[in-house]
């Protein structure tokens, strides 16, 4: 959720809690674990079975595109299963070197992509596939914005890979601070907002 809708939340921020400090981590598999310690206040994330101890309310739903380069052999506006696998994938490393809301749903066929460059960086893998025969599987929102400054067509995914939603995640006990309930319905608020504008400009 990056662009001038943030930069205005973050001038709000500034404005209205002018003592607080945000920093943004990637997820990795300690995560949870921060998240029970107090390390982390909030997470945003696909999270599918979150630990007990941690309540989680979806934000909003996201379809996976797949990015190709320009010129890419690949036809159609849609990659059939067969195609999809056929060719090797620049891969965001999310967590142990998958996505594993793309990888575990394959592994459950006995699947697999072959990986042909692993990045945590979206923007690096953007544009490693605008050079190569590789396929990029990415959010839609941020698949487009990709799409405006590098040479890459944007094609429907495999039907066997689904949607996801992105989740708001934190402790119980932080459910009656009021400040973290302040925190929450900031990010609630923005991601509507974002949401609502992607819709619009889809």
């Amino acid at each position: 959720m990056l662009g001038s809708t943030s930069a205005s939340r973050l001038r709000d921020l500034e404005r209205l809690a002018p003592n607080a400090a945000l920093t943004v981590t990637a997820w990795n598999e300690r995560s949870y674990d921060d998240l029970a310690s107090g390390r982390l206040d909030v997470a945003i994330m696909s999270a599918d079975n979150p630990p007990g101890t941690l309540q989680c309310e979806r934000l909003f739903t996201e379809e996976y595109v797949c990015m190709v380069a320009a010129d890419h052999p690949v036809r159609g506006r849609r990659l059939s299963l067969d195609t999809y696998l056929a060719y090797r994938h620049a891969v965001i490393d999310i967590m142990n070197g998958s996505q594993p809301s793309i990888d575990q749903p394959l592994a459950g066929q006995r699947m697999r992509r072959r990986v042909g460059y692993l990045t945590p960086f979206l923007g690096s893998a953007a544009f490693a596939v605008a050079r190569t025969s590789m396929i990029l599987t990415a959010p839609r929102r941020l698949a487009e914005r990709y799409r405006s400054f590098v040479p890459v067509r944007i094609l429907a995914p495999p039907r066997e890979i689904g949607d996801f939603a992105y989740s708001l995640l934190w402790h119980k006990r932080l459910e009656t601070s009021l400040a973290h309930a302040w925190l929450r319905a900031r990010i609630k608020e923005l991601a509507k907002e974002v949401f609502s504008k992607s819709r619009v400009s889809a």
